[in-house]
């Protein structure tokens, strides 16, 4: 009689522990090949993963080599020791014993492995197309900054050659007049009459020769080359008799891209011509700020104000209102600013000028 002690009957489950304990290494070992595969994809750029992956295959099942290939070529016959990933951008070639020795769960693993190696190949193609198109679209603004400063510049010399013009041709012939007329105006032999019409002429050649002054330094005001666009507003504020006009500088010093300069400081032009000459305001308050990574000019007056063609904030005014918009606006568009109005009949306007800043420098 035998016992329960016997080595006949202690053989059985001795092998099916044995039998198990490999099994529970064999999960094991594919477990690690899978979480060891995500550790490398995710600490090492990606051909030093797949050289560490491809290692950790040869080890989990013997020697074995990975390939990337294009997805187009999925409808070619994969052979019998590899393994494709299911999207066919990854090809993995084993030896032919390896390929002998592996069961449907090593292949299952395997094939995860595949998969996870084609994902990240995936994003990493994904990746180089983005920083090839962020390259490309950084090209491109670049080249369109220099477009808008060779067309703001371009008008800027126009606008100084026609100064020029005017300083050398036409107010210099003005203060020609002026003086002739002066001399006229001396002359013992003028009759009353004469003499008062001689007046009047030269007090209508004085005005025109102010109005062209004003007209050159508007065309090239030398403040806005030498000291920047606040100093250049203030100046041109100065000029304005007939309305109280502040301005409320909130820049940092500094000065600002040549281009933002420029074009702010025709838009503030527009803005105080408009409420000079059609506003009918008592008041006029100009401010300029950063507002996160814009910088803002904002003008306000008292006056009359207009009916917008839309709702409030539209640019669009009544047929025949808000002169120099359109002007102002085409000049904004340039560096890829906004014009914000808020305005209606008889309760003033306030016109808010936006311009992105991308460098101060």
């Amino acid at each position: 009689m035998t016992t329960a002690t016997d080595p006949e009957h202690l053989a059985s489950p001795i092998q099916e522990l044995r039998t198990l304990y490999r099994e529970a290494e064999a999960r094991a070992s594919r477990l690690r090949l899978i979480v060891e595969t995500r550790a490398s994809l995710d600490q090492y750029p990606l051909p030093r993963a797949i050289t560490d992956i491809t290692g950790l295959i040869g080890s989990f099942c013997g020697g074995a080599a990975i390939h990337l290939r294009d997805p187009a070529d999925q409808h070619q016959t994969i052979a019998d020791n590899a393994m494709a990933s299911k999207d066919g951008r990854v090809l993995v070639i084993f030896e032919d014993q390896a390929i002998a020795r592996m069961g449907d769960e090593d292949k299952t693993s395997l094939q995860i492995v595949a998969d996870l190696v084609a994902a990240a190949v995936f994003a990493d193609d994904r990746e180089q197309e983005r920083e090839a198109l962020l390259l490309m679209l950084a090209e491109r603004e670049k080249q369109l900054a220099q477009l808008v400063a060779a067309i703001l510049s371009t008008q800027e010399r126009e606008r100084a050659h026609i100064a020029y013009d005017l300083h050398d041709g036409v107010a210099q012939t003005l203060v020609s007049l002026l003086h002739h007329l002066q001399a006229l105006e001396a002359d013992p032999g003028l009759t009353a009459v004469l003499a008062n019409k001689v007046d009047q002429c030269s007090e209508i050649a004085r005005l025109a020769i102010q109005d062209i002054r004003h007209a050159i330094a508007d065309l090239r005001p030398a403040e806005l080359d030498d000291l920047g666009l606040p100093a250049a507003i203030s100046a041109k504020l100065d000029t304005v008799d007939e309305i109280a006009c502040r301005l409320d500088n909130r820049l940092p010093d500094g000065r600002l891209p040549q281009a933002i300069e420029i074009v702010l400081y025709r838009v503030a032009q527009e803005a105080i011509t408009n409420a000079r000459k059609h506003a009918g305001c008592q008041n006029l308050h100009v401010q300029l700020r950063i507002d996160a990574d814009h910088v803002v000019l904002e003008a306000n007056d008292d006056g009359c104000g207009f009916p917008l063609a839309g709702a409030q904030g539209d640019a669009t005014p009544v047929r025949g209102f808000g002169i120099g918009l359109s002007a102002m606006q085409e000049r904004l568009s340039l560096v890829n600013g906004t014009l914000d109005i808020i305005s209606a009949a008889n309760q003033g306007t306030r016109l808010i000028a936006r311009v992105p800043l991308i460098d101060k420098g």
